[in-house]
């Protein structure tokens, strides 16, 4: 009886997990800033559209601050144009909801080396092989 009642609240989960209506949502490109360690931060021009199922009011908002507000809408386009040196969120939220947040989309920051493996090799001479 044990197995039985554990495998009927795993498929309740499973079939909760499936039906969850995803009513927005809201892409950014590019999501990614890639910057050398030495440079603090990149300039950028990121491109949000997002798209929701019901016409309502709607605001974008980037890191707690309202950037822009449609009303009576279920899709529109937003460019900012920012220099970033740390992880970026952008929410999308419906105010006829309380603000509830629809949609989320990040700007992540990759700091790589630039520092060539060739220049870091020991050059040989072709009688070292030798």
């Amino acid at each position: 009886m044990k197995r039985r009642t554990t495998l009927t609240i795993a498929l309740l989960l499973m079939g909760t997990f499936s039906h969850a209506e995803k009513r927005a949502s809201l892409q950014a490109k590019p999501s990614l800033c890639i910057v050398d360690r030495r440079v603090e931060s990149c300039d950028m021009e990121i491109d949000l559209r997002w798209h929701a199922d019901r016409s309502s009011r709607y605001c974008l908002i980037r890191q707690g601050r309202p950037l822009q507000c449609w009303s009576s809408t279920r899709e529109g386009g937003y460019k900012d144009t920012m220099s970033v040196s740390r992880r970026i969120r952008y929410d999308l939220t419906d105010t006829n909801r309380g603000d509830a947040i629809q949609a989320s989309a990040t700007i992540e920051v990759l700091r790589i080396s630039s520092k060539d493996r060739r220049q870091s090799r020991r050059s040989r001479h072709v009688w070292d092989l030798l």
